[in-house]
């Protein structure tokens, strides 16, 4: 047999825990019988309760005995309720429900005070409690709000502010300068750039941190000489451009300006800087920030590279010729569909039998009868990236070619084609040229890509991942205009190339009855370097045989060949190979 017992009095506590103060709590059976008081306020044994309540809580009314009966019916169905009753002035609720313990019931009685009372403290609490946990959420909005300022400034100053010269950076600069733009009552706006000639110069004389510094103090200088609503920034490596209101000679401010800053102290040191400024002024139509930009790039154009010349204002001529660029423009996409653009060789030449050595690819547009110079497109191809596309054109073209001498001759010369520093934005781009070359079964070795020496001294590129990259796919390379440019020996030395292509200006100018000319020591680099050398140029036999003398692998240039058509090209290497 199993046999358990409960103690009653051990729910005392409980009770007490849960009655609301004035009133009372009880512990009964089904019948009513009370087990527990919670205030020993019933001192007969086994009190009714429900008499109880008849003779302490109500008026003589038969409507609340009602009550209490109804309430007993409950029970003893085992349901729960609550209900009011009067005891004089007050209100009192009363509630029953079942505990799962035989068929006991808790019975509670409370005035309506005591409730309300109750409920005035829970409110208060509840108040108190939703204003420190709003209080809470809203110290910690504040602080998020305040992480969010910082880490919007220094995003802010990532996306806008340039490292060097704490100046606006091209992106700054075009959104700030479009927002000026709106004010259409200003007729005397202008926008100026500034370019510092031979930068990369400096940076091989005097390191990058001096260089930085001159950054730092002609930006200053740009911003402090300028009116005070200009808005002046760094916008590429040595490249500072600026916008603002000016009402009085802007010819007399320009001269300020290229005086100013021409002429720099960096700590002990006095710097000279070859300055070229271009400047236009704005028309109430103009919007584009864009094409302010270029057309002040235009302007300093002009003047890029000449000592004599301190600015250029945007004139009707370079109207006339951004014209023509729009021209082009207009029209390219159309010519490369409809084949205008042709491939040319010109032949090179070996010094040592005068046999061929192979050719260059040039590229010449024919439009409406006419033909187009490559001067007057492929600066701006470069610039708008239509290069891009033409190039792979032109390679296409060139092994199409030497698809058909293959065939027709059982002969592929070697062909050297140009390629745009442009391409070299995209890492993989040389996986496009081999494509082509595998699709007409072209070797890549029997291409020679050239490389302007300038696109190697471009401090945006990675020359030496970009042409390891190319010799890894079994190119050729040149340095096209070698000389031309300021490639520090060391990089040169680092390039995995395989001929240095000598620009024609170093013929032009060289003393052909002596040995101390420059081109006599670009020879010497060469072959230090273990490279072929290619003359550019020669165009009399004087300059053929001074080459010669040097030590010069190949000559190209009109002294051999100008030049010629692609049928013209095949009849010469038939004669010359």
């Amino acid at each position: 047999m199993l046999m358990a017992t409960i103690n009653t009095a051990d729910y005392k506590d409980i009770l007490l825990r849960r009655l609301f103060g004035k009133g009372g709590t009880y512990l009964v059976n089904n019948n009513g019988t009370v087990l527990i008081d919670s205030f020993d306020n019933i001192k007969e044994p086994n009190a009714n309760l429900y008499e109880y309540i008849k003779n302490k809580y109500t008026s003589t009314t038969e409507e609340e005995k009602e009550k209490i009966n109804e309430m007993a019916k409950a029970i003893k169905n085992k349901q729960t309720g609550t209900f009011d009753v009067k005891l004089g002035a007050d209100t009192y609720f009363i509630h029953y429900e079942k505990v799962n313990i035989n068929n006991w019931y808790v019975v509670t009685t409370a005035s309506d005070d005591v409730i309300a009372n109750e409920l005035t403290s829970l409110i208060i609490s509840s108040i108190g409690l939703c204003f420190s946990i709003n209080l809470l959420l809203t110290l910690i909005a504040v602080y998020i709000d305040i992480s969010n300022q910082k880490q919007n400034r220094k995003l802010y100053k990532v996306a806008y502010i340039d490292p060097i010269t704490s100046l606006g950076n091209e992106a700054y600069f075009k959104e700030n300068g479009t927002i000026y733009l709106q004010n259409q009552s200003d007729k005397n706006k202008y926008i100026v750039t500034v370019d510092i000639n031979k930068f990369k110069a400096l940076n091989n004389l005097y390191g990058y941190g001096f260089c930085n510094e001159i950054l730092k103090s002609l930006g200053q200088k740009l911003a402090n000489h300028l009116p005070e609503d200009n808005i002046t920034c760094r916008i590429s490596n040595d490249i500072f451009a600026t916008i603002f209101s000016y009402k009085s000679d802007i010819h007399k401010l320009l001269d300020t300006l290229f005086k100013a800053l021409s002429n720099l102290q960096i700590g002990d040191i006095n710097i000279h800087l070859n300055l070229a400024i271009g400047a236009y002024k704005i028309k109430l139509k103009d919007r584009d920030i864009n094409k302010l930009l270029d057309k002040s790039y235009m302007a300093r154009a002009q003047i890029k590279g000449l000592y004599h010349n301190n600015y250029y204002l945007f004139d009707e001529k370079l109207e006339k010729e951004l014209m023509q660029e729009q021209k082009i423009e207009n029209c390219m996409e159309e010519a490369l569909s409809n084949h205008e653009f042709t491939v040319i060789y010109q032949p090179k030449t070996f010094t040592s039998n005068e046999k061929l050595a192979g050719a260059e690819a040039l590229i010449r547009w024919y439009k409406d009868g006419e033909v187009i110079p490559p001067s007057k497109f492929i600066p701006l191809f470069e610039k708008n990236k239509f290069i891009i596309k033409l190039d792979l054109y032109i390679f296409e073209q060139v092994c199409k070619d030497l698809m058909k001498w293959r065939e027709k001759y059982q002969y592929m010369p070697t062909i050297s084609i140009n390629v745009s520093k442009e391409h070299f934005a995209k890492e993989n781009f040389i996986d496009e040229y081999v494509e082509i070359c595998r699709r007409y079964h072209i070797e890549p070795s029997s291409i020679d890509l050239e490389i302007t020496e300038s696109a190697t001294i471009d401090q945006n590129i990675d020359i030496l991942k970009v042409l390891h990259n190319i010799k890894e796919k079994g190119f050729m390379i040149s340095i096209d205009d070698f000389g031309t440019g300021y490639s520090s020996l060391s990089m040169l030395q680092s390039m995995p190339i395989d001929v240095i292509k000598i620009d024609k200006v170093f013929v032009d100018k060289a003393d052909l009855q002596s040995n101390n000319n420059i081109i006599n020591y670009i020879m010497f680099i060469a072959k230090h370097l273990g490279v072929k050398t290619i003359v550019e140029g020669v165009e009399t036999r004087e300059q053929m045989e001074f080459v010669k003398a040097i030590g010069c692998h190949i000559i190209q240039g009109y002294y051999y060949s100008k030049p010629i058509t692609k049928e013209e090209f095949e009849e010469y290497f038939k004669k010359n190979k």
